[in-house]
């Protein structure tokens, strides 16, 4: 069933002053900001090189009813959801994912009974809380800025001209979901830049592309569960959907138009898809925050910006959150939180004060910090030298806010929060996929990370004091050749062709070298082992004769190397059998021999052979004519290319 959720979970709130540029002229507006609550928690230790090691979170069920602050549990499921009927009377289950449903009680008494019932359920993986999430932008009492010093600063900017400069690469379009608050798709600075679900007809009121939601031409409000991705609804004296607009202006808006300000990923092939999980109150919970990510993947993000903290900060993580990301196709980058009330707007270490989903130890996600205009750490960043990956300007940020009016000068809003430098990152991340096209979520995060400027001034309050760089993100990857592989059919053979597609930006790649099994670098020697596979504009193929692992290497004319694998399986016959192991004919009568193989998709060969023509004969498709009085034995091989089996048919004449 469709429904809104309730959200009853704690909040804590306080104001604060923002400065809007509105068609020209500066003004004020209110913004409400929910914050956490701080929890004190254990340790999540990281290692990152060239990549991330993941640790499971522990899938046990959280029965402390004092963790649950409404009366909503997540249940998870060992296989598929089971119909429960011992749920409290008045309860409400409604299907999350496939093997996890959201089920809300009457009151908290009804939620302690399906607490203790369904956590000793056999069916049961877990229950938990259904946590609360919320933007993540932060108090500032700093003046406007009229300038993008992320891209200007002398010392800090993220050498986002030197990126530009490299031109558009394989300039493959490239999704980015923002789930946030909703995006002013109308926005003089965005509106070009959004993405358009192509196969949705807008205004007929009709599921055209049978996802699940109607008429969801720009994304959709799972906050509202309709398709009104920005409301333009005031609260306070604060558009509902700044936040969400602010962010999506920080990663796309619009260069080269002659106004406002140019998003990090704006020369780029890039559109932004707007997940609205917020509500009016802004926040949402791991259910609305769930369906947002589903929703994203399955309509084509491959990068996911997530500028908000939970109240999954005490010693049970959310496992099903973490869980849906890992799981993920996705690439997500996450704000590392800002302080709270309780700690009067100061960042704390998150090593041992663990955010969700900030502290999740993912390949697929990389975690932001909020640098001011210093160099250091903003005095709002929460902060970790293992779980923060990398420091991005988050501090006096000018980008877009929901512009009512429609104005053709549109609205700019100057914002600080780790939520700022989250997209940052995001729009980086964005550009690397856009130029190379075919980059997996953990090459990016690898370019990203590996690329960074290492700045001492942060003081260790970032994982080896990385700051972002957007030009050494992009030209991480320039010595290296990529290989794309693909395995097809090839008629009437049970071999396979092996595709190959070398792309390289920097060197040029004239040959590719291949050999059976697993092999290393040293085994080519430069191309003196292995086969050569002829390449033409990049691509070549080769084909493989047996089951197994193939090794490919690349050396490129300046000496740069590469190597990939690709697994090959070769189907072979398993069985065959007969239509009749033993036939009686009379004289002049016929039958046809059919032989049937297990795998039935394997290409075989076949071939019939008698045993006394005088008796009985058969032709090469097995057609039996018998002859005269007597027997005779028909022998079918089978062969698939790689062995050869034989079977036989006793033949009768009467």
């Amino acid at each position: 069933m469709n429904r809104n959720l309730k959200k009853y979970g704690k909040k804590l709130a306080y104001g604060f002053l923002v400065l809007s540029l509105v068609g020209g002229e500066l003004t004020t507006a209110n913004y409400k900001i929910v914050q956490a609550e701080e929890n004190s928690i254990g340790n999540v230790q990281e290692t990152i090189d060239t990549g991330v090691e993941q640790t499971e979170l522990e899938e046990k069920s959280v029965t402390d009813i004092r963790e649950y602050d409404n009366n909503e549990l997540l249940v998870v499921y060992k296989d598929e959801i089971k119909e429960n009927k011992e749920l409290p009377e008045g309860a409400i289950e409604e299907t999350i994912t496939e093997d996890s449903s959201l089920v809300e009680t009457e009151n908290k008494s009804d939620l302690k009974e399906a607490i203790e019932t369904l956590s000793q359920d056999s069916d049961v993986a877990y229950v938990q809380p259904n946590y609360t999430y919320h933007a993540l932008t932060s108090v500032t009492n700093d003046t406007y800025s009229n300038y993008q010093w992320a891209y200007n600063d002398a010392n800090y900017n993220i050498g986002i001209t030197t990126a530009w400069n490299m031109g558009a690469g394989a300039n493959k379009n490239v999704i980015v979901a923002v789930t946030d608050t909703g995006i002013d798709y109308n926005h003089v600075d965005l509106k070009d830049k959004i993405w358009t679900n192509s196969n949705e007809i807008a205004g007929n009121g009709k599921d055209d592309d049978g996802n699940g939601f109607v008429d969801d031409i720009y994304g959709w409000n799972f906050a509202s569960g309709n398709n009104r991705i920005c409301e333009y609804k005031l609260l306070k004296g604060e558009y509902v959907d700044n936040h969400g607009t602010h962010v999506a202006g920080i990663i796309n808006a619009t260069a080269e138009n002659q106004m406002g300000i140019a998003g990090v990923a704006s020369k780029s092939n890039v559109q932004l898809m707007s997940v609205k999980i917020f509500g009016d109150d802004g926040t949402t919970t791991t259910a609305g925050l769930i369906k947002g990510i589903r929703y994203a993947e399955e309509n084509g993000a491959e990068i996911c910006n997530m500028s908000l903290g939970g109240d999954a900060t005490n010693t049970y993580m959310d496992k099903l959150l973490y869980n849906t990301m890992s799981s993920s196709n996705m690439l997500f980058i996450c704000a590392a939180g800002n302080g709270t009330e309780a700690t009067k707007g100061v960042g704390f270490d998150i090593t041992n004060h663990r955010q969700a989903p900030a502290s999740f130890n993912l390949e697929n996600m990389i975690c932001v910090g909020n640098m001011n205009k210093n160099g250091i750490m903003d005095e709002s960043s929460c902060y970790s030298s293992t779980q923060v990956d990398i420091a991005a300007p988050g501090t006096e940020i000018l980008s877009t806010g929901v512009d009512a009016r429609k104005s053709k000068r549109g609205v700019y809003v100057s914002m600080t929060g780790t939520s700022m430098a989250t997209p940052m990152v995001t729009g980086v991340a964005a550009m690397l996929q856009s130029y190379y096209g075919i980059l997996k979520p953990s090459q990016i995060k690898e370019a990203i990370l590996g690329g960074a400027k290492i700045n001492e001034k942060l003081n260790n309050k970032v994982a080896e004091n990385r700051m972002l760089s957007a030009d050494g993100a992009m030209k991480y990857w320039q010595e290296h050749a990529f290989i794309n592989t693909s395995v097809n059919n090839i008629r009437k053979s049970n071999y396979k062709e092996v595709s190959v597609k070398v792309t390289n930006y920097n060197g040029i790649v004239d040959k590719v070298y291949y050999a059976f099994g697993t092999q290393e670098e040293s085994y080519f020697e430069n191309g003196t082992m292995g086969t050569e596979i002829k390449l033409v504009n990049g691509r070549g193929s080769f084909t493989a004769e047996k089951s197994g692992t193939y090794t490919l290497y690349v050396v490129d004319r300046n000496g740069f190397k590469s190597m990939a694998q690709v697994n090959v399986t070769i189907p072979t016959v398993k069985t065959v059998r007969l239509s009749a192991t033993t036939k009686t004919l009379k004289k002049g009568k016929t039958y046809i021999l059919r032989a049937t193989v297990n795998p039935s998709d394997v290409y075989v060969t076949k071939s019939y052979k008698t045993s006394n023509k005088s008796v009985a004969t058969v032709s090469s498709s097995g057609k039996i004519t018998a002859k005269k009085k007597g027997k005779a034995k028909i022998t079918v091989n089978i062969s698939d290319g790689t062995r050869t089996k034989s079977v036989s048919c006793v033949v009768s004449v009467t």
